[in-house]
């Protein structure tokens, strides 16, 4: 079993370890984080949570120990939409330049979430990206 990390856009780090006897794991991460670092064992995840500002020691722990770890990072992306793009034609959608591609253009409507004076929109999405990173 390789290494792996999952770091969602909100929450604790869910981290998988190969198996190691006697709390080993859990020395493990407190010597990548340090001792007053917070582990806990999540049954149902079946993987250890720690904070998220501890990835990169994590990280970089585990490909000095392992050699290999699989992460996977969540990232929010946002579009944004202008007043003048989804109250336009709905036939010049194709050159459409604002954040939102021609998706919201023409519509009539904006995005849940409007901001400024009402002008601008708002729409988010997770993306979720993996890597396998070696030493």
């Amino acid at each position: 079993m390789l290494p792996s990390v999952y770091r969602p856009v909100k929450g604790r780090l869910l981290v998988r370890l190969p198996y190691l006897p006697d709390g080993g794991n859990y020395a493990l991460l407190h010597e990548f984080c340090g001792q007053r670092t917070t582990v806990s064992f999540n049954n149902t995840k079946q993987a250890f949570e720690v904070a998220a500002p501890h990835l990169q020691e994590i990280v970089t722990g585990c490909l000095d120990h392992f050699g290999e770890i699989d992460l996977t990072t969540e990232h929010y992306a946002q579009q944004t939409c202008v007043e003048k793009c989804w109250m336009a034609n709905p036939n010049t959608a194709l050159s459409c330049v604002c954040g939102c591609a021609g998706l919201n253009h023409g519509t009539k409507a904006p995005f849940d979430r409007l901001i400024l004076d009402g002008t601008v929109s708002v729409q988010g999405e997770y993306l979720v990206r993996s890597v396998r990173l070696r030493r």
